[in-house]
């Protein structure tokens, strides 16, 4: 009998049962192939620390956006309020240290809210003491509090005569209370007003603060103030898209890099543009190139290629023990939102040259999370890549943890993480 001829929808039906046949093996080969993204070691949410309905982390100070390290501990706050508003309607905050490593709840120091738009806010002095200004009961007025950064325990308490926190930084051997009005209040750890100031207008939210040396950075607006422990506020800089501190210097970045002192005054200015990112080091770069720079002289280190090709080059600098880190990327003028090519630059923080650069194939490498855990410089982007420190080399590539915000230290082989409702803790040194 002679063979039936196939139509055209044989065809189609052979092809079909071809097409979901490899698809299928495929998806497997895919499934094998891509890891689960690692689970935390450990997690504190907010709902560990208190039972309001509305509460998030936020850092100590209320001049960053990260929590703090204090001896062998986490510190961090957690801000209630009666609606879900942070600029309002707060009710309280509760000071927490958590241990890096093993995620366990140290101790907790519960406050009351000073007023509905503010809550206590706490610095980490040089001494490795904690000053807190504001209220441990409501109704009571603001306090001055010293508190055992070990044990949680408030070891003296004394009435404060200033406003409202919105932001509290060590100045001295006492502290500077920034309000949201704008006011400036130097007090000492036994809650004296040793000077009082004016910023030039009101602080909306917290204001991002840095110390210099002895004095403290202000941002108001494009302006930087510097506050002398003296009371002397001084405008030190009219323009500065970008600003890194580093020691006893800070640096502003326009279209081209200035370096001043702790007194405001200009030191150097080079070509290039501030490379934004951890504090502790000066870095600029310029068509594709980067250069390292003495924050004290302004000499410049050479310069390091950090991608190859053409394109626009941007790039972040992170700030490791015994090294630095830059994460760059090129994207070209047809699609400024994928990159062209993606590279991770260890420098050598003596002699500012590139120790190694390794390209990776993540688009999430410009603004990745980077940590030194051991001898693996752990990079977090849209994947994780563990490299050798040493060479660079990629020892292994995983899956992204689903991280609740940035990386905010290493400790124990541990990369911690933290955002607004969550603290965790990954192992992520096995491939």
């Amino acid at each position: 009998m002679p063979d039936r001829p196939r139509t055209p929808r044989s065809h189609l039906v052979g092809g079909l049962v071809v097409a979901l046949v490899v698809a299928g093996v495929l998806a497997v080969w895919l499934l094998r192939r891509a890891p689960e993204p690692p689970t935390p070691a450990w997690r504190v949410e907010v709902e560990d620390v208190t039972d309001a309905d509305h509460a998030r982390f936020e850092s100590v100070t209320g001049a960053t956006g990260r929590p703090q390290r204090v001896g062998d501990l986490l510190l961090a706050t957690v801000v209630t309020s009666s609606a879900g508003r942070y600029l309002a309607d707060m009710t309280g905050s509760v000071l927490v240290a958590v241990d890096p490593v093993t995620g366990e709840i140290v101790w907790q120091l519960p406050f009351a809210a000073p007023d509905e738009r503010s809550v206590t806010r706490c610095a980490v002095t040089d001494a490795a003491t904690i000053i807190c200004v504001g209220a441990v009961d409501a109704g009571k007025g603001l306090e001055v509090l010293t508190v055992d950064p070990a044990t949680g325990s408030i070891l003296e308490r004394l009435p404060a005569a200033t406003r409202s926190p919105a932001a509290v930084v060590p100045l001295g051997d006492g502290v500077l209370v920034v309000t949201r009005f704008g006011d400036l209040a130097a007090l000492g750890a036994g809650g004296d007003v040793r000077w009082e100031a004016s910023a030039p207008g009101p602080v909306i939210g917290s204001p991002a603060i840095a110390q210099v040396g002895d004095a403290v950075l202000l941002e108001h607006d494009d302006e930087r103030l510097l506050v002398a422990p003296d009371g002397t506020v001084r405008t030190a800089s009219s323009r500065c898209e970008v600003t890194v501190v580093a020691g006893e210097v800070w640096a502003c970045g326009d279209n081209r890099t200035t370096g001043y002192d702790a007194a405001g005054d200009r030191l150097w200015e080079v070509s290039g543009e501030l490379v934004e990112g951890d504090p502790g080091a000066v870095t600029v770069h310029e068509a594709g190139l980067a250069r390292a720079v003495d924050p004290v002289s302004g000499t410049e280190g050479p310069a390091v290629r950090l991608v190859d090709g053409e394109g626009s080059a941007a790039a972040r600098q992170h700030v490791l023990p015994d090294a630095v880190v830059l994460t760059a990327e090129t994207t070209g003028p047809d699609d400024p939102m994928t990159p062209l090519a993606s590279t991770v630059t260890l420098l050598d923080p003596e002699t500012h040259e590139a120790v190694w650069r390794r390209p990776l194939d993540d688009p999430g490498v410009l603004l990745a999370e980077v940590a030194l855990v051991g001898d693996t410089v752990v990079v977090v982007g849209e994947s994780v890549h563990g490299l050798d420190a040493a060479t660079g080399v990629v020892r292994w590539e995983r899956a992204a943890p689903a991280l609740p915000g940035p990386v905010l230290a290493a400790a124990d082989g541990v990369v911690v993480a933290g955002g607004s409702g969550a603290l965790a803790g990954y192992r992520l040194l096995a491939g």
